[in-house]
């Protein structure tokens, strides 16, 4: 694909090239949209429901065919990323589990983290920061963007900030 003319919106249109990319594979892993495209599982032989999702075994994960497994999007519709890649990896951990026949092997590959309930008062990076903005004549008769995003500095100042949203305090 390469950009092609704007439409209406004012973004540039993807245009279809000739070209074409084979990449040998044996795993392909499909999260590129909302909507599910169940055209070409349907025709290699999974169950799909009338939604556009794929049939699946709670437990297994596994759809009507032995060896596909299936999350996210695929199987929940339309959520978050976030319920996608916990999908992901409970699939991997069901495929390790059947590849190999330990259970318990899975968690331990990854390093242990402590999660500790300890808040600090006030966060290290201090308070939000602010954006630069187009100044207010900067923005007639023009279509540029207003919000100008943070600077570097301001980026890593930010990500001191305490983003513990399972916190709750009584202020």
């Amino acid at each position: 694909m390469v950009p092609g003319e704007f439409d209406v919106t004012g973004r540039r249109r993807p245009m279809a090239t000739p070209e074409v990319y084979r990449i040998p594979c044996d795993t392909v892993m499909v999260a590129i949209g909302e909507r599910v495209d169940s055209d070409f599982l349907r025709d290699a032989g999974v169950v799909v429901n009338k939604d556009g999702t794929a049939e699946i075994n709670k437990f297994s994960l596994k759809t009507a065919l032995d060896k596909i497994y299936a999350g996210g999007d695929l199987v929940m519709g339309p959520s978050t990323a976030v319920e996608a890649m916990a999908d992901g990896k409970n699939v991997a951990r069901v495929i390790d589990r059947n590849l190999t026949g330990i259970e318990t092997r899975f968690p331990g590959l990854f390093k242990q983290f402590v999660y500790e309930y300890k808040v600090p008062m006030k966060p290290a990076g201090g308070g939000k920061q602010a954006g630069k903005k187009l100044s207010v004549m900067a923005r007639k008769n023009n279509f540029k963007e207003v919000s100008l995003g943070l600077s570097r500095d301001q980026v890593l100042k930010e990500t001191l900030r305490c983003l513990r949203c399972d916190v709750k305090t009584n202020d």
